[in-house]
């Protein structure tokens, strides 16, 4: 049995962005650190507010405000 597995990067793979990323396994959406700066844009937001129906779960990779 084989599963689909898709990562996409919401922000800071291209910039200095707060970290956020988005994994696919089959069915099941996790976020990947979900991280916000003091000066976050809002365009970070909408791209968050997108998907944030869809996520299951939210994983943080450790606690700091850039993830």
């Amino acid at each position: 049995m084989s599963s689909t597995l898709q990562f996409t990067a919401i922000s800071g793979a291209h910039n200095e962005d707060a970290v956020c990323y988005l994994l696919e396994i089959d069915d099941a959406r996790i976020l990947l650190d979900c991280g916000s700066y003091e000066d976050y844009s809002g365009e970070g937001l909408a791209r968050l507010q997108r998907i944030a129906r869809q996520v299951d779960a939210v994983l943080l990779s450790h606690p700091d405000m850039a993830h």
